[in-house]
């Protein structure tokens, strides 16, 4: 249900053309354009911002990224886009700052549990999320502890419940395939 909305969903199209003229421009290769948010659940009004998640290649120069960055904002506020926000990362620094900082890294992974993937180069975005799942750095329920802290310090009951019950879903089937 949710896909067939953004098949039909005119301002996603341009938003998407947006960034890939932009990248074409500064020269910055794209990895990976994962929609994540209100608009990726369905829950979603005409109001509700787009929220998307780039990943450029691990290769961008700090000066490109930087400039990309810049371009797609300028571009979306010519074109009145003002409901879009844009996460930008190299693969190699996305996953460095979903292991390592408690904070950032937890909303990455809320990104990564829940989001519809519209582009991905290589398989780039997948094969993160595919390694979330058998690392030894960080296990899925620690991430599942700090996602309900991290909805505790928000204040969001409804993600603290949603989190809450996801871990329990999660030892569950832990606890079955031990059986």
């Amino acid at each position: 249900m949710r896909s067939l909305s953004l098949v039909n969903d005119r301002g996603l199209k341009r938003i998407l053309d947006i960034m890939e003229q932009c990248s074409e421009r500064v020269d910055v290769k794209l990895m990976s354009i994962v929609l994540y948010g209100a608009r990726a659940k369905g829950d979603n009004t005409s109001q509700s911002v787009y929220e998307f998640l780039i990943l450029s290649n691990n290769e961008t120069s700090l000066d490109k990224f930087i400039l990309f960055n810049e371009t797609v904002k300028l571009e979306l506020l010519r074109e009145k886009y003002l409901n879009v926000n844009v996460l930008t990362y190299t693969p190699e620094i996305f996953e460095e700052i979903l292991y390592k900082d408690e904070m950032v890294g937890t909303f990455l992974y809320m990104i990564c549990r829940e989001n519809i993937i519209l582009y991905d180069r290589y398989g780039t975005f997948m094969s993160i999320r595919e390694r979330m799942s058998n690392n030894k750095m960080k296990s899925e329920e620690m991430f599942l502890r700090q996602c309900i802290e991290f909805s505790k310090k928000i204040g969001s009951e409804k993600w603290e419940r949603k989190f809450d019950k996801t871990l329990m879903h999660y030892k569950y089937r832990n606890n079955r395939r031990k059986l």
